[in-house]
């Protein structure tokens, strides 16, 4: 618990950080920005975090713009934030209007990189210094109509450079297809040294975390394949998967890979996948613990979030963006109380001394701090650090699992090796005992009478032709003196002995003849044994035929 206490306190010292840092940052009052104050050799970049005018249903022309204006004629309203705000006049949401920011005391001479981010949903940026306007350029299509306008989805860089102390700043924006209306997103301004540094920064880590979560998924996936029954590879290679997916489409890529130009259904699309990706993280992630901890999720609770979470899915697919958009809010505190659950289910899980628990427990903490950190203060600083961390993480734990269910299996391996060996050995004993005791009786070459000599059972000898021999045992002699036979049998045939009815002796001569040409079963003996001597008088006796054949 040591480790997570350590990295909250990180988390809020960094939050601490930031705050104490922007305190001394020029401040935008009343629709102006004046950077006397800002220290350009710290190469930091200047949110425009403030107060706004603001022209509802007017796009002030810039070519007509006199840098005199009175900024009075517009409303103020706060960056960021929506039009639709109370505190911005409650407009409607569907709309368009002019963004007026006036900058003062500027250093001349310098290159400047605007950043726009996620606006919504379409816009345009000029800036106007010594009457003269530059138009930066934006995203989709701005128009007074829904009909015209095209929206489009990601980020925007604008260089200029300032020729004159005083310049203005001036958007046209209309919204026609999202919830969010006006600048929701704080525009950055900067210098072009320090923003082309940042982005390269960006676009760096953006390609590691693409590659970090493409390259974990796949590897996951290999390790499912290898062995099935590990359940917990495969599910969380699907969350790999979705993590480089939403990565895609939180930078607006799919608008730009499967479409050549802006319109209404690429935006749909990547923000259709943005809000997928969001809400499937969550069951996709505790369906890939319940197979790694299962007596620690309840089925209960996953299979809510599951129904919670096709709910919205249905409604991200079926409604249009401005609709399902307004869903986020709600899974947001969904994915919060799941966050908690799961630190809950993990802490008892440590304490219990499950395997792996205090790892993952590690893993959850940081990726949970740094979403509720990231939703809070409504930034993308800190979530996709402690998203890879949480990664690593997890797939330190399969990887290890899987280490260990291998040398199990190794193991086993080796051991049964061992036992097939020394079985192997056990029979080659007994074979070569078998065999020495086989090649003794070949070499001894006993004969009939030593072999028959040692038998306990009473027995009658005879040839393929039904004559009996000579001898007999002990057993046979005690027979005899009990009139089982009434004379002497050495010579006689074996039918003639035991038989008096002529029927049954044909049938007992061929089943004679059988045995010797080996075309009879001995189980088919038992069976017509009693046939043979049943009601033949005072000569009735129970038998067991075991036939020996020699030749």
């Amino acid at each position: 618990m040591k480790i997570q206490l350590l990295t909250f306190i990180l988390l809020i010292t960094f939050a601490c950080d930031q705050k104490v840092s922007e305190k001394h940052k020029p401040q935008l009052k009343k629709g102006i920005l004046d950077l006397e104050t800002w220290n350009l050799s710290h190469n930091e970049t200047l949110k425009l975090e403030g107060k706004w005018t603001f022209y509802w249903k007017d796009f002030l022309e810039p070519e007509k713009f006199k840098i005199d204006r009175n900024l009075e004629d517009g409303t103020q309203v706060e960056v960021p934030s929506n039009w639709s705000d109370k505190r911005n006049g409650s407009l409607p949401t569907f709309g368009y209007g002019t963004y007026l920011l006036k900058v003062q005391n500027a250093p001349k001479e310098t290159d400047f990189i605007l950043t726009f981010k996620d606006i919504s949903s379409s816009f345009q940026v000029y800036i106007v210094q010594k009457n003269k306007v530059k138009r930066l350029g934006g995203k989709g299509k701005v128009s007074k109509t829904k009909k015209d306008s095209i929206p489009e989805y990601g980020q925007f860089l604008g260089q200029f450079k300032v020729n004159d102390s005083s310049f203005y700043i001036l958007i046209h924006l209309s919204n026609f297809h999202h919830k969010k209306c006006g600048l929701n997103y704080s525009p950055e301004i900067g210098l072009k040294k320090s923003i082309q540094k940042q982005l390269t920064t960006k676009n760096h880590q953006f390609f590691f975390f693409l590659f970090l979560f493409l390259i974990m998924g796949i590897n996951l996936l290999i390790i499912f394949f290898q062995r099935k029954e590990d359940k917990e590879s495969f599910w969380f290679s699907l969350f790999c998967f979705l993590l480089a997916i939403r990565t895609l489409a939180l930078e607006s890529h799919f608008e730009s890979i499967l479409f050549s130009a802006p319109s209404d259904l690429a935006f749909s699309i990547n923000y259709k996948i943005r809000y997928l990706t969001f809400i499937l993280s969550a069951p996709i992630f505790i369906n890939f613990l319940k197979y790694l901890f299962v007596d620690h999720i309840h089925h209960l609770f996953l299979k809510w979030l599951w129904r919670i979470t096709l709910v919205g899915a249905l409604t991200i697919l079926l409604t249009p963006v401005h609709l399902f958009t307004k869903i986020q809010g709600f899974y947001q505190i969904v994915l919060i109380v799941s966050v908690l659950y799961l630190i809950t289910q993990m802490t008892r899980a440590t304490i219990q001394k499950v395997l792996f628990a205090n790892v993952c427990l590690l893993g959850i903490f940081l990726l949970g701090a740094g979403v509720i950190f990231d939703i809070t203060l409504n930034r993308n600083d800190i979530s996709p650090f402690t998203t890879s961390f949480f990664v690593f993480i997890q797939s330190y734990i399969i990887s290890k699992k899987f280490s260990i269910a291998y040398k199990e299996a190794d193991n086993l391996s080796k051991n049964l090796q061992i036992e097939v060996a020394k079985k192997t050995h056990e029979l080659e004993i007994e074979k070569m005992s078998i065999e020495n005791m086989m090649d003794q009786t070949f070499e001894q070459k006993l004969s009939r009478d030593q072999l028959l000599s040692n038998l306990s059972q009473g027995y009658l000898t005879f040839n393929s032709e039904g004559v009996i021999f000579e001898g007999a045992t002990k057993v046979t002699e005690d027979l005899l003196e009990t009139n089982l036979f009434e004379s002497e049998v050495e010579g006689l045939k074996i039918w003639d002995t035991l038989f008096k009815d002529d029927e049954k002796k044909e049938s007992f001569k061929k089943w004679v003849y059988k045995i010797f040409e080996g075309h009879f079963l001995f189980k088919d003996l038992n069976q017509l044994a009693p046939k043979f001597f049943e009601g033949t008088k005072n000569k009735y006796i129970e038998l067991e035929f075991r036939p020996i054949y020699f030749e």
